[in-house]
């Protein structure tokens, strides 16, 4: 993003393909995991009240940009209403997500794709249908396609860098919801996938709608006030790299590197913000987040804390809340994703305090 000065176009095409590669080996890392947790059964689900459009529009606009690299025209139609279901959130993001992407992969440029979400009170299900106009399937290799490493054997699929454990993953994720996928696919004619999930009754979903919080505004950048960020990283290339771009954000930064050092340096220095790394030396991120909410300064119990961590397995999210964090931030950090998870924090404990 221009901190280190400008580059080519070529530099930044190799650069690109350098992340592009990473990200794939960090999706394949994590997708293999996940697929291995719940044959094991050790995947939990977080059911809780999920409004549905939320999550189809947060799945669109991360696939937002594939669409627009290959200029496809794509259709969102909404469910009436504000339709709610008790369902994992991040589950159900990561299945709207994963039959998305495919979609586009299959789908040649200027091709046309879709989602629709509908609600059947009689049968009392959610479907969600994900369409497309592509390539489309055929009827023996669609008896194939939920199976772990298995990928179409057709043009398109082997220019595509997937892994073959998307629709794996996907029906493994479906079915812990108690809910369905059927596909329906022709050769050249696109495909349908479509998602069942069970619905809670009409009372339960007023009661969870009465219940769903308020959206708390974000602060823009401008907002910062120079504001006062400790980061805890013992990655130094990592560390300079959010430190610069948070500099060049307007804010103030300081750095620890030792698990050891960070409550002493944030009870002197009080910053307004603490990124902490989970896997540091010494002291743990965890440990570390828990002994400082157990403060007994209520200025300082109450640091708004992001954790940082290069696990990415399911269920780190929820160990650092539990702990006491604000959110939490996965490696490879995108720096966009960092800028907006900041100015968010910042904004949420002004507005609370």
């Amino acid at each position: 993003q221009g901190i280190y000065g400008e580059i080519t176009p070529a530099q930044q095409r190799a650069t690109q393909h350098i992340f592009d590669n990473g990200q794939h080996l960090l999706n394949l890392i994590n997708d293999i995991l996940d697929l291995a947790r719940i044959g094991a059964g050790q995947v939990d689900l977080k059911l809780g009240p999920v409004l549905v459009d939320d999550v189809c529009v947060e799945a669109i606009d991360l696939i937002g940009p594939m669409m627009k690299a290959k200029s496809q025209r794509f259709s969102y139609t909404r469910a009436a209403g504000a339709l709610i279901i008790e369902a994992d959130v991040l589950r159900l993001r990561q299945i709207l997500i994963n039959l998305l992407s495919n979609a586009v992969k299959f789908t040649p440029e200027g091709g046309e794709l879709g989602l629709e979400v509908a609600s059947e009170i009689a049968s009392g299900v959610v479907r969600f249908i994900v369409w497309d106009r592509g390539i489309g399937i055929a009827p023996a290799q669609q008896a194939l396609l939920f199976q772990p490493f298995v990928q179409l054997d057709n043009r398109l699929a082997r220019e595509q860098a997937g892994t073959g454990l998307g629709l794996a993953l996907v029906r493994q994720l479906i079915t812990l919801h108690g809910g369905s996928i059927e596909l329906r696919s022709a050769p050249g004619q696109g495909s349908t996938f479509t998602v069942s999930l069970p619905q809670r009754t009409r009372s339960a979903t007023s009661e969870l709608l009465a219940a769903w919080p308020s959206p708390e505004p974000a602060a823009s950048p401008a907002s910062a006030e120079r504001a006062l960020i400790l980061m805890a990283e013992d990655d130094l290339s990592v560390a300079t790299l959010m430190l610069d771009y948070l500099g060049a954000q307007g804010y103030r930064t300081a750095h620890v590197s030792h698990g050891d050092e960070v409550l002493p340096k944030i009870r002197s220095l009080r910053p307004q913000l603490a990124l902490i790394d989970i896997q540091l030396p010494g002291m743990s991120g965890l440990e570390i987040i828990a002994r400082l909410r157990a403060e007994l300064s209520p200025s300082l119990a109450r640091t708004p804390i992001i954790a940082v961590t290069a696990l990415a397995m399911a269920g780190d999210r929820e160990r650092c809340l539990a702990a006491g964090a604000d959110d939490y931030l996965s490696k490879p950090v995108r720096l966009d994703d960092l800028s907006t998870l900041v100015s968010r924090t910042l904004a949420t404990r002004r507005i609370s305090s």
